[in-house]
């Protein structure tokens, strides 16, 4: 609404969920305009609002918005000046208030979040902003085909304080690639084969890729240089997704535990290798990873309960067994439906040459066998729990890949690049390029 947000106004509804308004201030010329007055503000409302009955106590994050894009997306919470994100559709014990100051800029809108020790661009002097506490109390339905991914996976009962699940949720890095999945959108990655520098993530970053893939099935990477490319992709806020080279409890827990957010199992064939994947991949009670809580994942933090960042994390982790072999097809649908499983992958490749037609992707064997994994994803999507499926080998196809993504929902992440093909393909045009002029100069 464009309108000044008060009191009188009982509900607003954001991005197809419900709040109520709790607390409101007034107009605050110098909230936007340096972050310190932000966060005075923050603190100001937070003690006024220690005595209000609405679910939640207190604000545990707070934002900056403007008052044209009030939706999730756009929200950007603010914690003692440090960036925070809202997951998408987060249930009511994950930010069960949140603090959002509307502001009105009279120049050019700025959506950009105020960062501790920095400044606005002249244009911000003179905005006016309102403060409000929101206070979620129910989330709109919505339909299947709408919104395939609109939900999170139902939460178990949690013995975990609400106030430690939202710290807990502040301070894990959260994965992008999940997280675009779950709003219906198609996350791709960008593999590394050749380019083993840190550098990389910045780069995929920029191009606007989700996630940066290292394949250790198919390419020789230390662990050491795989750890230092998922420490950067996190600090990017970029998902590091591994390969691993076997279906092992060894290979995915340590993958995790160095810094990868999504792992990718391959050879994949029967549900026991697929509970093998949920149980080294989540702590306990989805699975039995051990612990280790220290990790650039969690930002080494050592104030948090185990059981706190357990909940967070297994929510984070995106587990991907691949489904690449005729065992592997016929046994699908009780592999998607393991608790804990994530995603189905399907390497192309390596599926078509199992099933006899070596690189047919037109084939309609193949495609019948893909609708057959993308049904066995939807079939497992029950009580509000998403499967979805990511694929593989099309790179060269972008026709093929939207033409299953618009008829298949599940499928919501594909690979979309190595950095080997392309550098050979921009620098065969390169040189073509060269030796045409050389031969003109002839």
């Amino acid at each position: 609404s464009k309108e000044p947000v008060g009191v009188s106004t009982p509900r607003h509804t954001l991005d197809n969920n419900s709040y109520s308004i709790v607390h409101h201030t007034n107009s605050t010329p110098g909230c936007i305009s340096h972050p310190t007055a932000c966060y005075q503000q923050y603190q100001q409302i937070k003690s006024a609002s220690q005595d209000l009955n609405a679910p939640g106590g207190s604000p545990q994050s707070f934002g900056i918005l403007p008052e044209d894009k009030l939706h999730r997306t756009h929200i950007a919470p603010l914690l003692s000046g440090v960036v925070r994100r809202i997951p998408p559709s987060s249930p009511p014990d994950r930010f069960p208030r949140i603090l959002i100051i509307l502001y009105h800029p009279p120049g050019p809108r700025i959506s950009t979040p105020v960062r501790r020790g920095g400044r606005r661009p002249s244009a911000d002097v003179g905005v006016r902003s309102n403060a409000i506490v929101l206070s979620k109390t129910a989330t709109a339905t919505t339909t299947s085909s709408e919104h395939y991914s609109s939900h999170l996976p139902p939460k178990m009962s949690s013995s975990v304080p609400p106030d430690q699940l939202a710290l807990a949720r502040e301070t894990v890095r959260p994965n992008l690639v999940k997280s675009l999945m779950r709003q219906n959108r198609l996350a791709h990655s960008f593999g590394l084969r050749v380019a083993f520098s840190t550098e990389m993530p910045l780069v995929a970053k920029r191009a606007g890729y989700s996630a940066v893939l290292m394949n250790l099935e198919h390419m020789a990477m230390s662990m050491e240089t795989m750890k230092d490319i998922a420490v950067s992709c996190l600090n990017v806020g970029i998902t590091p997704t591994v390969v691993v080279p076997t279906c092992s409890q060894e290979w995915i827990s340590r993958c995790l535990d160095s810094g990868a957010q999504a792992v990718i199992v391959p050879h994949v064939n029967t549900v026991e290798q697929a509970k093998m994947c949920v149980d080294a991949s989540k702590f306990p009670p989805l699975g039995h990873r051990s612990v280790t809580m220290v990790t650039a994942m969690t930002q080494y933090t050592t104030q948090l309960s185990y059981a706190a960042i357990a909940e967070v994390v297994n929510d984070e982790v995106l587990i991907m067994p691949m489904i690449e072999t005729k065992e592997g097809v016929e046994n699908v649908e009780a592999i998607a439906a393991v608790p804990g499983i994530d995603a189905l992958f399907i390497g192309c490749a390596d599926l078509c040459m199992e099933l006899g037609i070596p690189g047919q992707y037109d084939s309609e064997l193949f495609h019948s066998t893909v609708a057959k994994i993308a049904g066995a994803a939807e079939k497992a999507s029950v009580d509000g729990r998403k499967v979805f499926v990511g694929l593989g080998g099309l790179e060269p196809r972008p026709d093929l890949l939207e033409e299953f993504a618009k008829r298949h929902a599940p499928f919501r992440f594909a690979m979309a690049g190595r950095d080997l093909a392309l550098l050979l393909a921009g620098m065969s045009k390169q040189a073509a390029s060269m030796n045409e002029i050389s031969t003109r100069l002839q």
